[in-house]
């Protein structure tokens, strides 16, 4: 499981594909939209011959996702009806 520190270079490529369940090329689409936009750091590293690719949000990242899950809250409870 990641872990929560802001600091952690905490999701690696291959348990995002497993997680949301896209293919390689779309979901390394959306992580290098997501990084241009400023909300993840990418690092690239090598396990000797095998690629390793790891996330971490921004602060601007976090921000913007905290925002996110605050509207879909907002929404759930019905706060936003007939905004």
């Amino acid at each position: 499981m990641p872990t929560s520190s802001p600091t952690a270079w905490r999701t690696v490529f291959t348990f995002l594909l497993r997680t949301v369940g896209v293919t390689k090329g779309n979901l390394s689409s959306h992580m290098s939209r997501l990084e241009e936009a400023g909300y993840v750091l990418v690092k690239k590293t090598f396990d000797g011959k095998i690629p390793n690719t790891s996330y971490r949000l921004t602060p601007q990242g976090r921000k913007s996702l905290d925002r996110y899950w605050a509207l879909l809250d907002e929404i759930r409870r019905g706060g936003m009806s007939g905004n």
